[in-house]
This record gives structure tokens, sequence and C-alpha cells, in this order.
């Protein structure tokens, strides 16, 4: 059972992994402003879940052990704060992330812990878009640039510096937890990272150029 779990369940949830964060890539690439709301929820949701799904994949194949409390070590899995679960990932793996990594992973568990649900809360009527603001922050402090607030009715363009910027700190995250998945299943003779041709989740992991032109 603990073979077919990680062999087979992990690599469907390796796939859907995939899946929701390359809808997270194309939904910024196609943002063209940085002003609209459910375009920028549904680019943080779709990331947050996505890397949830996928720390959690890397932190059962290096954790999990034969002596595990199976039922301790499935609760400790019930989590959706990613700081957390990277910081399982790197006390076995010195993943090689630098800052704008982690603030990205931090501005998704902030997004799932609280932006989330932060409109159903009376106190939003003082701070409405707080999804766009972190958005702005992440790309600003990242970039060294300044991107002008032009009010609600003025549109602030999505320029293709903030699109690469995105993109490259994404994949180098993807890439530095598929790889650990690679190397911990290969260990212990297992396929869970194994990906269908042509899939979301292959150009998500594997694509060596631009998921999008």
């Amino acid at each position: 059972p603990s073979n077919f779990w990680k062999n087979f369940n992990l690599g469907q949830e390796l796939s859907v992994a995939g899946g929701f964060i390359y809808n997270g890539l194309r939904q910024f690439h196609e943002m063209r402003s940085l002003n609209v709301v459910e375009e920028a929820f549904g680019f943080l949701y779709e990331l947050s879940v996505g890397f949830e799904r996928l720390l959690k994949v890397v932190v059962v194949l290096l954790e999990h052990n034969a002596a595990s409390d199976q039922m301790a070590f499935e609760e400790s899995l019930k989590s959706h704060e990613h700081l957390e679960l990277l910081a399982r990932v790197r006390r076995h793996e010195p993943l090689s992330l630098g800052d704008n990594h982690v603030a990205l992973l931090g501005l998704l568990s902030d997004f799932y812990r609280t932006i989330r649900y932060d409109r159903f809360s009376l106190t939003s009527a003082y701070d409405p878009k707080k999804e766009i603001k972190a958005i702005r922050a992440f790309i600003e402090d990242g970039l060294n640039v300044e991107i002008p607030d032009n009010g609600e009715f003025i549109a602030v363009p999505n320029e293709d510096r903030y699109r690469r910027y995105v993109e490259r700190t994404i994949r180098k995250i993807c890439g530095c937890l598929y790889q650990t998945i690679e190397r911990r299943a290969r260990a212990l003779n297992l396929y869970t990272y194994e990906l269908r041709h042509g899939s979301k989740a292959e150009s998500a992991f594997l694509r060596e150029v631009k998921v999008f032109d």
C-alpha cells in the first residue's frame, strides 16, 4: 500500500498540482492589467493550491517511512502554510531558492489563509483589493520598480517584464521541487515523477522554454 500510494496516487497529485500551476501561469500571462480583482484572485488561487499540493508530494516522499505513525503523519499534511511545508522539505533538501521565491510562497500562504475570504468581512470595506496590492508589492520588490496606482478606472498595464519575472520565479520553484521528487522517487525505485506527454504538468515542470509566447 505504501509504494502504491507514493507511486500512483502521488503521481496523480503531481499532475494535479502541475495543472493548477500551469493555469496560474496562464492567468497571469493573459492579464492585460493589474487592476482586475477577479483575475488577480484567480491567479493567486490557482498557484496557492498548486504549490500546496506540490510541496505535500515532496514532503511525503522525503519524510514518510515504515516507522511513521500514519494517522499523525496524514494529520500533519492538513496545512495551508506553504512556508511551513517548505521548511519541512528543507530539513532534507537544501533547495537553491532565493528571497523572491520564498516571498512568493509566503504571499500564497497569506492569500490562502486570510486574503481569499477577506471580502466576507466588514473590515474589507477599508481595504477591498488586497490581492492586487500583494501582487504589485511582490513585483515591485523583485524588480525594484514602482507600479503606479492609477485609481479605480485607469488600467495599470501588466508589462512583459512583469510576466517574465513572475514566470521565472514560479518555474524556478517548480524546477527545484520537481527535481527533488525525481531524485527521491528514483532512490525509492518509484516512478512518481513520470508525467503524461503534452500535459499541463509537463509544461509547468519540464519545459526549458517559456510556457507562453
